[in-house]
């Protein structure tokens, strides 16, 4: 009899660790951060969890995700291709690329027929049976149905453009934000991530901004005066080129009592103004 009661705990316990594992499984697969158009298709876990500071995200502002990459990791990223590929002849423009390990590499491509731009790592779907194979500093190779081509580099057209005039700045009427409103969000990434997706802007390869790809609807930040593909060029007057990437943006201005925002919108310069009280 005693024999069978301890057989019995013992079963009972390993169905306990058995199910535990499944479950953590679980768990550890709804904790990432899904893009948005996944995000829209299925749902999504809600899990209670402890909210961390915006210190917590320090590391990511300390990489310099934009410097350049040396010959061993262009080589290792690449390893698998060549560049004697055929030129595509895809309605899609390469803006721009960060060339790293293969995990962190990507490639800025925009759809000519929309005007959006993307942001693509290797493997990544372009479109209908096009996937992105290999980034380098001023080319990728994308795969087409089985075949491979070369997407290369936009040149901005050069031509002298002195006789131009760029467009008047327009001013939308101040708006105001709680500051707790700022600190609960640094404090969150995760949620705001969820909200919006900002990624990277390149003109003839240079980086000069920041694109809204994707903004929730009935989100704060769209109640804020955010659009979904607005670049913004500029942050209380600093350039956004001078920012390696949105973290360090946060850092900088969340102390700040009022915030400029200077936004393309439809080719037209737009300047966003809030008070943070």
């Amino acid at each position: 009899m005693h024999k069978k009661r301890v057989f019995q705990i013992i079963l009972i316990s390993l169905f306990i660790l058995f199910a535990a594992d499944i479950a953590l499984k679980i768990i550890n697969s709804h904790l990432y951060v899904e893009k948005p158009h996944d995000a829209a298709n299925k749902n999504v876990l809600s899990l209670k969890k402890e909210t961390k500071p915006f210190s917590a995200y320090g590391k990511i502002t300390e990489r310099n995700l934009f410097q350049g990459a040396s010959f061993a990791q262009i080589t290792g990223n690449n390893a698998d291709d060549s560049l004697d590929h055929p030129k595509t002849d895809l309605k899609l423009t390469l803006k721009g690329t960060v060339v790293s390990n293969r995990e962190r590499s990507f490639a800025i491509i925009e759809d000519t027929n929309l005007k959006a731009q993307n942001l693509y790592h290797i493997n990544d779907n372009i479109g209908s049976g096009v996937t992105l194979s290999a980034i380098f500093e001023d080319r990728v190779v994308i795969n087409r149905n089985g075949r491979k081509e070369l997407l290369l580099m936009f040149q901005e057209d050069k031509q002298d453009k002195k006789g131009e005039s760029r467009p008047t700045a327009l001013a939308e009427p101040p708006q105001r934000i709680q500051r707790q409103e700022i600190q609960e969000a640094a404090s969150d990434l995760r949620s705001l991530m969820r909200d919006v997706r900002i990624i990277p802007h390149f003109t003839s390869g240079k980086r000069d901004g920041f694109t809204v790809t994707y903004l929730r609807e009935g989100s704060r930040l769209s109640e804020l005066g955010l659009q979904k593909n607005d670049i913004i060029k500029a942050i209380n007057g600093t350039s956004s080129e001078e920012f390696k990437n949105i973290f360090e943006i946060f850092n900088k201005y969340s102390d700040a009592k009022t915030l400029n925002l200077e936004v393309e919108r439809d080719n037209q310069v737009l300047t966003i103004n809030y008070t943070v009280e």
